[in-house]
């Protein structure tokens, strides 16, 4: 065997290696369910895509071992997110619900435990501690109970304090006046562009439409297609038959500024 042909041979030994720790390490990921984020795809996609170009058929059956895996891996991200979204919205529920079964002095003792005060005995000094007596002492001279009761000029309806001052009646129009949009461009081509849709001329009213459009989602006016790949995400037609989901969106003014943007961008080119 000459020289050449043992070189190549210890080459593509180490590419199929190089291919068994991605793969490896996609799977010890998964089996102890750590945060699948630690683990940059788009940097592992690069290297396999530089391994094939060089080796071609030759590696090709562990390049898609390797990208089965990445896919798993994607699938694992997208249910870490939903499953931290909902942490993150359920979770002070759970306190406020654990510190309404505690006793006040459950809740000072906890209070106690945790708290790290601002400013320690060497940091006080006589005409500190004097204020802090004295203002102890003026709020004794405020009543207990102060009452608050409202005019009846000043009450409002249940239906005024939805969405902040956005009744019923008019949550109702903006819903179908955005549910009718949808249908129009959904009239003339199979899915739309989910950004197209929300994102509007000021940062409130872009909120606004996202929280309308995930009511029609809900409803089942239509369904909403994610591709983990590309981060594209469209609005189609309702499916027939489809298991429901929970979908976390990032959106902040950020965001809204960086759509802004491309959009304008797409109407200059067009």
């Amino acid at each position: 065997m000459s020289i050449k042909r043992e070189l190549k041979l210890k080459e593509w030994k180490e590419a199929i290696k190089e291919f068994d720790r991605i793969v490896s390490l996609i799977e010890d990921i998964l089996r102890k369910r750590v945060d699948p984020f630690t683990v940059d795809i788009s940097e592992l996609l690069e290297k396999m895509r530089l391994l094939l170009e060089k080796y071609g058929d030759e590696v090709l059956l562990v390049d898609i071992e390797a990208l089965c895996k990445i896919v798993d891996l994607i699938k694992e991200q997208e249910e870490w997110l939903q499953n931290e979204s909902l942490v993150l919205s359920l979770g002070p529920f759970f306190a406020l619900a654990r510190i309404k079964q505690m006793s006040v002095e459950e809740i000072a003792e906890k209070f106690c435990a945790s708290w790290t005060p601002i400013a320690y005995r060497d940091q006080a000094s006589i005409s500190t501690l004097m204020k802090a007596l004295n203002y102890l002492d003026a709020l004794k001279k405020f009543p207990k109970t102060v009452d608050f009761s409202l005019s009846s000029e000043y009450e409002l309806d249940r239906s005024s304090l939805n969405l902040e001052f956005l009744s019923d009646e008019d949550f109702r129009e903006k819903l179908e006046t955005l549910e009718k949009k949808i249908k129009e461009v959904l009239e003339e081509k199979e899915e739309v562009d989910y950004w197209d849709l929300v994102i509007d001329r000021s940062f409130e009213r872009s909120l606004e439409n996202m929280i309308i459009l995930s009511h029609l989602c809900s409803r089942g006016v239509v369904s909403i297609k994610i591709n983990p790949l590309s981060g594209e995400i469209k609005i189609m037609k309702p499916r027939r038959k489809s298991e429901n989901y929970s979908v976390a969106l990032v959106f902040n003014y950020e965001t809204w500024v960086k759509k802004i943007a491309e959009k304008k961008k797409t109407r200059e080119k067009s």
